[in-house]
């Protein structure tokens, strides 16, 4: 995967309950450049972009302590422009992956996604006209 465009400086949290998983996903990142802080559910993810403002906010949708739809709404009452990409091992046809977009998740990511996948729907994100 070649490295993301326009990341010095920028900052993703990640929000996924599964250890292994967002570690790995903080590995790649890193990996790019970008500086990345982990969550593992709703309320610390919440408490995280208060006090960071990250560029991005890359969370899962089905999660324990806060789902990723309750923190989706919660971040765009907070911040409506808020760049949110959600991930989710659900089928696309589960309501909670469009309730996900309705929300204000600018994409979804379907489990597992390859590093392309993911530096595509960062970009495509952060940089819609392009």
């Amino acid at each position: 995967m070649g490295a993301l465009p326009d990341n010095a400086g920028g900052t993703i949290l990640v929000v996924e309950d599964d250890e292994a998983c967002r570690k790995m996903l903080q590995r790649l990142l890193r990996s790019h450049g970008w500086t990345v802080c982990g969550a593992v559910n709703g309320k610390d993810a919440v408490s995280l972009y208060t006090a960071v403002r990250p560029d991005v906010v890359l969370t899962d949708i089905n999660m324990p302590g806060g789902d990723g739809n309750s923190l989706i709404a919660e971040l765009q009452r907070t911040d409506p422009g808020v760049c949110i990409l959600a991930m989710t091992g659900l089928s696309r046809q589960d309501l909670r992956v469009d309730q996900a977009l309705r929300r204000g998740a600018r994409s979804v990511l379907s489990k597992p996604f390859d590093g392309a996948a993911l530096e595509q729907a960062i970009r495509s994100a952060l940089h819609p006209a392009r």
